[in-house]
């Protein structure tokens, strides 16, 4: 094929004091000779020898070099340089797999996809051992698997005009970006143009001071941040109450009570959107506070609005004039 005849595909590589990896990472791009790639390097002020292997490389890649509030504006500056057809985004400790690249262009020709996704492998720093070697975590329907995402990002490849609509990464997470994107597209596309692959596309090295093993903890507190903040750029009503009951799907004790009926699972629905609720109200979100209020009322009535949570409906209403006529209307309409 002739070089316009292969998509684009636009790599962003955040890196920060990563001179004992990026060269490796860098030639996994460009060793490949895929025939219509761009890197784009962008590098938080390095003080290791990171500047000197880009300057090496910069006939071949695009590189920046710049103080900035971490990763997630590092990906994004690259998004905003970037003209490709298929963007992800590979760290500078890790790399993509051989022919990867031929292979996402394949397919993008053959599907037009908005999101491919591939096979990652986990690999020991120490001694190459493959750790994992595992794909994305794709559940029974969009609200199930972003309810509870298993990510393999350096793996996923994203439509450039997609990554564009959603607006990048969330510039105010640090850990769980890929996430939350993910989580986004799903509550847009649902399972639309999602493309999966058998084949390995990248390897992600594990060492003592990459993000995932050092600050494991802050991963975990960043995933609870966006559960809640999930709810907040949620539009389908539907897709808020199979969210919420998708946690249950897979819990071993409430198999009898699924068995009993949907009566029983509104009452854990009822009981996963009341601790959203309460949270609103707590980060004085009373638009998203009213949003989850409404669909416990609608799904299941007045009966699951505990003490703790009517007197929040109170309170509110002296911040938002005309909340509690809202409640009565919605009352006179069950009546």
């Amino acid at each position: 094929m002739k070089t316009e005849e292969y998509p684009k595909i636009s790599i962003v590589t955040p890196s920060f004091n990563q001179g004992d990896f990026i060269e490796t990472t860098i030639l996994s791009v460009l060793e490949q000779n895929y025939p219509n790639v761009e890197l784009i390097v962008i590098d938080a002020a390095s003080k290791d020898n990171t500047l000197d292997i880009l300057k090496k490389y910069e006939r071949h890649i695009k590189w920046v070099s710049e103080k900035d509030n971490g990763q997630s504006e590092a990906i994004n500056k690259g998004i905003k340089l970037a003209t490709g057809d298929i963007f992800n985004w590979i760290n500078s400790d890790d790399y993509l797999e051989k022919n990867s690249l031929f292979t996402i262009g394949k397919m993008y020709n053959e599907s037009n996809f908005n999101v491919l996704c591939g096979r990652l492998r986990i690999f020991d720093n120490d001694d190459g051992r493959i750790i994992k070697d595992y794909s994305m975590g794709i559940n029974k329907t969009p609200e199930a698997t972003a309810y509870k995402p298993y990510m393999c990002q350096p793996a996923t490849f994203y439509k450039m005009d997609v990554i564009n609509y959603l607006n990048g990464v969330n510039e105010n997470l640090h850990y769980v970006m890929d996430i939350e994107l993910w989580m986004r597209y799903l509550v847009k596309y649902g399972f639309d143009k999602i493309v999966t692959t058998d084949n390995v596309l990248a390897y992600f090295r594990s060492h003592e001071n990459s993000k995932s093993v050092a600050q494991s903890s802050k991963f975990e507190l960043e995933i609870e941040n966006i559960r809640y903040s999930f709810f907040s750029f949620m539009e389908s009503p539907s897709f808020v109450m199979e969210y919420a009951s998708a946690k249950y799907e897979k819990d071993m004790l409430l198999e009898i009570a699924w068995e009993l009926g949907d009566f029983k699972k509104e009452i854990f629905i009822a009981l996963e959107c009341s601790k959203i609720a309460k949270h609103a109200y707590c980060e004085k979100d009373y638009v998203l506070f009213k949003k989850c209020v409404s669909y416990i009322i609608n799904k299941t009535g007045f009966r699951y609005i505990d003490k703790e949570l009517f007197n929040l409906i109170i309170r509110v209403y002296f911040i938002n004039k005309g909340l509690l006529n809202w409640v009565r209307e919605i009352k006179n309409q069950k009546a």
